[in-house]
């Protein structure tokens, strides 16, 4: 599992996936080089069943993560690529 100071980011078609559709530019706060490891929402919706259904469940925390670790900006230009969107652009902004 990757660690970070932001633990995880939501993507969904209504977000990033609509961002890119209506504008040539994502926004991308630092570097855009943060790792991630995405995760299906089936996967995390199975991992909640299992958890509640569960007798033990006390104060254990599941971290939860794809088989894959890409950077924010890869994410990104898969989406871009699957959405096929050209010629798409990074707007960095600085963190304050």
């Amino acid at each position: 599992m990757v660690r970070g100071k932001t633990p995880s980011v939501h993507i969904t078609e209504g977000n990033a996936g609509d961002i890119m559709r209506k504008t040539p530019v994502m926004p991308v706060v630092g570097g855009g080089k943060n790792l991630m490891q995405p995760v299906a929402v089936r996967d995390v919706a199975e991992a909640f069943r299992v958890a509640v259904e569960s007798r033990d469940l006390g104060s254990k925390t599941y971290e939860l993560g794809g088989p894959e670790i890409f950077t924010f900006n890869q994410i990104v230009r898969i989406i871009a690529k699957v959405t096929n969107k050209k010629g798409y652009s990074f707007l960095f902004l600085s963190r304050s």
